[in-house]
């Protein structure tokens, strides 16, 4: 101011009349920053995510600066192995490289799902960033779900274990017959595929059937998709296996999932379905009825035939409910059961009666009529003959059509053997004829003795009697009766060219 004597006096402000210390206003600094962390992964209404190996999660870290002061030096980092390097996308608005209070800046990250991830039923991780403030204090924040919070990001992974057993059997036909025997095998696969979508361990396979021998289980791990067939099965057939032409079982596979729980299925034909397994066994059902007589002949009235009548099962079936039958013995009887290879016997006999004397045989067929295990009828049958023997053991009337009389002491005679027996063959009559029909010689009760023809005439006119007949082809007729084994009398004819050579 100008004092009265014009002295211009001056003051610098003070905060009271004794100083002059500047006025000053003191700003509070805040440095502060905020980091979200999101994914792009959408949940489904079971509040997990349907995803599989090699699918792209795309992460976005948005960073703000909820502080008061400019923040520069930023820097976004996580530490979750296979993610993607993390890139800043927008938000620099002046593009120099410092955050101000009114920016917001995305960064973008990707990360390929692994097959551990979905054993482990999450993906879980948290990102960090860093800012420097002008007065080079260093702030930091976890990622959150949102600026108040520093929840780690999760997805729930929808888990889906699942196993799908298939069990094949084929049957060892091991002496190549093609029919099944008891002691031959079948030899099954056991198929297990990983149907879900977490992988597998300690896969055991097991089987009810009594007998079967399993070889390679457990199946120690099993990746989803993975098909192994190394499990092997071994069984033995049975009878009973056998009889009911099939073997037909299921087997279990059990495998644990990676929280430890148990992942079953039952075998099936195909992995979509559970039909049991069904090996078939070829039935080759048979039956045999061997009849014999122990007895050779027989001669009389009262003679007694013994029959062996044994029956045998043939086939590779058990049959039941055999009745055998011999209606000329009587026998009636009924086989409860009968194994493959067993046979029964019966010892039956007969008594000779008049009527098998005039036939000259007997002859008797035996049955058996039973059924297979699935109740299909089967029959066999067989049959004896039995011969009558004439008592009196007669020799068989032969004719020799050729000799030579031309007095060498060596076939002379026109010989019928056997002729001159005469309790066999009682009556007889011989005729000789030439090649013109001419009767040369006849006689009756022809004995290769006394009666005989020697290659002379008996007298006929047209022949000289007594004379020499000339070299040549004649013709026998001889008529003869026998007796049979009932004593009667059979009539009985041969004829034929006789060959005289002098």
């Amino acid at each position: 101011g100008t004092a009265p004597d014009a002295t211009i006096v001056t003051d610098q402000s003070g905060n009271a009349t004794t100083n002059n210390n500047p006025d000053v206003i003191t700003i509070c600094s805040n440095p502060a920053i905020a980091l979200v962390k999101t994914n792009d992964i959408t949940v489904g209404p079971n509040g997990c995510a349907t995803i599989a190996v090699g699918d792209v999660v795309t992460y976005t870290f948005t960073v703000t600066n909820p502080g008061n002061v400019s923040l520069h030096n930023i820097t976004v980092a996580d530490p979750h192995p296979g993610l993607s390097a993390i890139a800043l996308q927008s938000g620099d608005i002046n593009n120099n490289s410092i955050l101000e209070v009114t920016e917001t800046w995305i960064f973008i990250a990707i990360y390929t799902v692994i097959q551990t991830d979905i054993d482990r039923g999450n993906i879980t991780n948290q990102a960090s960033v860093n800012g420097t403030a002008p007065d080079a204090t260093i702030v930091t924040d976890q990622s959150g779900n949102a600026t108040t919070n520093n929840n780690p990001d999760v997805i729930t992974i929808c888990s889906n274990p699942a196993i799908a057993l298939v069990k094949t059997g084929i049957f060892s036909d091991t002496n190549n017959d093609g029919f099944a025997q008891v002691g031959e095998k079948i030899n099954y696969t056991f198929t297990v595929t990983n149907t879900g979508n977490a992988t597998l361990t300690n896969i055991v396979i097991t089987d009810p059937l009594v007998g079967l021998t399993i070889s390679n289980s457990p199946i120690a791990i099993l990746a989803p998709g993975a098909v192994n067939s190394s499990v092997t099965g071994t069984y033995t057939v049975t009878q009973a296996d056998i009889d009911a032409g099939k073997v037909t079982n299921s087997a279990l596979a059990t495998a644990k999932d990676p929280k430890g729980n148990d992942v079953t299925d039952v075998s099936g034909t195909t992995v979509t379905n559970n039909t049991p397994t069904v090996t078939t066994l070829t039935q080759n059902p048979g039956l045999e009825v061997i009849k014999t007589s122990n007895t050779e002949n027989y001669s009389s009235v009262g003679d007694i035939i013994n029959y062996t009548i044994q029956v045998k099962n043939t086939g590779n079936v058990t049959l039941h409910a055999i009745v055998v039958t011999d209606p000329l013995t009587g026998l009636n009887t009924t086989i409860q059961t009968l194994a493959p290879g067993a046979s029964q016997e019966f010892t039956e006999n007969y008594t000779v009666i008049q009527n098998d004397r005039v036939n000259g045989s007997v002859t008797n067929t035996a049955q058996a009529n039973g059924f297979t295990p699935n109740e299909t009828q089967i029959h066999a049958e067989d049959s004896a003959v039995v011969e009558a023997a004439i008592v009196l053991g007669c020799g068989t009337i032969t004719v020799h059509n050729a000799f030579s009389p031309n007095g060498d002491g060596i076939n002379e005679i026109f010989v019928i053997d056997n002729i001159d027996d005469i309790l066999c063959y009682p009556d007889n009559t011989v005729e000789i004829y030439n090649r013109w029909g001419v009767l040369v010689y006849e006689t009756k009760g022809y004995d290769n003795n006394s009666k005989v023809f020697d290659g002379r005439s008996d007298g006929r006119a047209t022949i000289q009697e007594s004379a020499g007949l000339p070299t040549g082809t004649y013709f026998y007729i001889l008529n003869y009766t026998s007796i049979d084994g009932t004593g009667g009398v059979i009539n009985n004819r041969k004829d034929g060219f006789l060959y005289l050579t002098r």
